[in-house]
């Protein structure tokens, strides 16, 4: 493992040079919450869902068991989401951060890719792919409308963290790319494993988890555009990747088992 581990590394460029670059959504790209929203356009109470909502996170319930009582209105009467109106009116409330358009714009410009990741609702991150002129996008959340467009079910991935790299993988494929060639911008439990995986940034109050797998750490968007090209990979970066580059395309480890090997190294 040693020798490998060395052998790989080796191979890895001496500085970072993406050509892609892979955020989340909220609340990186938007002001508020698209979730947030959402279940305040349908009347769910935000205190109850959240409760749900963090319980699921914990793995102390299943999508299966909370779904209906997230959003009641999928074993109810849900005359109340039946037209178009509910979506104009939550994409009439969706604002992009100006400093989003700004830094897609320039990153577009000096010829990145860009692609977004979020556990959001399909509708609204689709919308805000449009606006920014972002052609990929991946979404966790799926809205199923029945032939009346009313809301039919709300279909959730429940490993989000699996599905986020999942999607990247798709990402990488799409435009032939290596991992080391993009990078993540993020700041939640959710992108942990995609920085294992995938170089990354994180941005903001970023949660702690990301500190010792982070390339680096910026306050605002807005500081993107410069990091890139100017981004060196300081030593010791690059042993996860390469790591994970070995144990799953061997198969020796599934992404979540190798996510449970970095922390188990890291805490002796």
């Amino acid at each position: 493992m040693i020798a490998a581990d060395a052998r790989l590394a080796s191979s890895l460029p001496a500085h970072l040079a993406p050509k892609a670059i892979l955020l989340g959504l909220d609340p990186l790209l938007v002001t508020d919450g698209t979730w947030f929203d959402f279940i305040h356009a349908v009347d769910v109470d935000p205190d109850w869902h959240w409760l749900l909502y963090s319980q699921l996170l914990k793995g102390e319930s299943n999508w299966d068991e909370v779904r209906g009582l997230m959003f009641p209105f999928l074993v109810g009467e849900a005359a109340h989401v039946t037209d178009g109106l509910l979506w104009d009116r939550l994409l009439s409330k969706l604002v992009v951060r100006g400093d989003a358009f700004d830094t897609i714009s320039r990153l577009q410009q000096s010829g990145y890719l860009i692609g977004i990741l979020s556990g959001s609702i399909d509708v609204l991150v689709r919308e805000v792919a449009c606006r920014l002129g972002v052609a990929d996008w991946f979404a966790n959340t799926r809205i199923v409308f029945d032939e009346q467009q009313r809301v039919q079910d709300v279909r959730y991935v429940q490993a989000e963290a699996e599905k986020k790299l999942m999607q990247a993988e798709s990402f990488l494929r799409r435009h032939r790319l290596r991992p080391e060639e993009c990078l993540v911008i993020g700041h939640s439990q959710a992108e942990e494993l995609l920085f294992s995986y995938i170089p990354g940034v994180a941005l903001g109050e970023a949660d702690r988890c990301l500190e010792p797998l982070a390339v680096d750490h910026i306050k605002h968007l807005a500081r993107l555009p410069q990091l890139v090209s100017s981004l060196r990979r300081p030593a010791g970066v690059g042993e996860n990747h390469q790591l994970r580059q070995q144990v799953v395309s061997e198969k020796l480890l599934t992404p979540s088992e190798f996510q449970h090997f970095l922390k188990s190294s890291s805490a002796r």
